[in-house]
Formats: C-alpha cells, sequence, structure tokens
C-alpha cells in the first residue's frame, strides 16, 4: 500500500520454503501496472541473502488494481530470451516462486504464489503463519 497506486516489488528470503526476511526494493519504474526492481537494491538485497545463509524463496510485487495473478509482463520479466533460435526462454530464478499481492480490493488484499512451469506460471500453494 506504501506505494500505491504504483507496484512495489522485493525480495523474500528463508530456509525450508519458511520466509525469514523481506527485501522491499525500489521500482525504477513509477507505474501501477509495470515494476522493474532497481539493479543496485536487487544486488545488495541478493548479497545480504547469500551473506546470512539464506535462499531467496520469492520474488514479490503488488498488482493495485488488477487481480493477483501473472499478467504478460509479470512472464516477461521471469524469463531469459532464447539464446539460440528454436530454444524455449530460460526461467531468470529457477526454484524461485512468484507472489502477487492485488490491492484491488484494499480492504482485503489477495496474495496467491506461483512457480513456473516451463514459460508458464503455475499456481502453488501458500500459507501464512506467524511466528
Amino acid at each position: 500500500r506504501r506505494e500505491a497506486p504504483n507496484e512495489c516489488c522485493g525480495l523474500l528470503a528463508g530456509r525450508d520454503g519458511l520466509v525469514a526476511r523481506q527485501f522491499a526494493i525500489a521500482s525504477d519504474r513509477k507505474s501501477p501496472i509495470r515494476y522493474f526492481m532497481n539493479p543496485r537494491e536487487q544486488v545488495s538485497a541478493l548479497r545480504a541473502i547469500r551473506e546470512s545463509g539464506l535462499d531467496m524463496l520469492a520474488i514479490y510485487h503488488s498488482h493495485p488494481t488488477s487481480d493477483a495473478w501473472p499478467s504478460a509482463h509479470d512472464q516477461e520479466m521471469a524469463l531469459f530470451p532464447a539464446l539460440k533460435p528454436g530454444e524455449p526462454p530460460a526461467p531468470c530464478y529457477p526454484g524461485c516462486a512468484y507472489v502477487i499481492i492485488s490491492l484491488a480490493d484494499s480492504d482485503r488484499p489477495t496474495l496467491r504464489a506461483f512457480e513456473l512451469a516451463g514459460t508458464d506460471f503455475a499456481e502453488v500453494p501458500l500459507e501464512i503463519v506467524n511466528g
């Protein structure tokens, strides 16, 4: 909500699928329909994750006015273009989940998690626990 009406973004880190730390990263695109992580902040977060012995579990971003489903832009951002003709694109972060927070109903935000299955997103279970 802090970045509304623009999308926010960041990384989630932890172990064994349990998030221990969140890294909010500025978006270099101030847009309600697109995000682009600030490269310096992203590298700094990745370094902190590595130095703390955690794993990068997920990339998160918000959809301020739409549902918590990946857009074509989200899919494009999650894949490296194919290096050779006929080869499929490759995931930028293999094994990493993508969490989308919808603020379309600001009183009841919706969270969904996805993983890449080939070049398409597939929804995966997301459990929120306190602890």
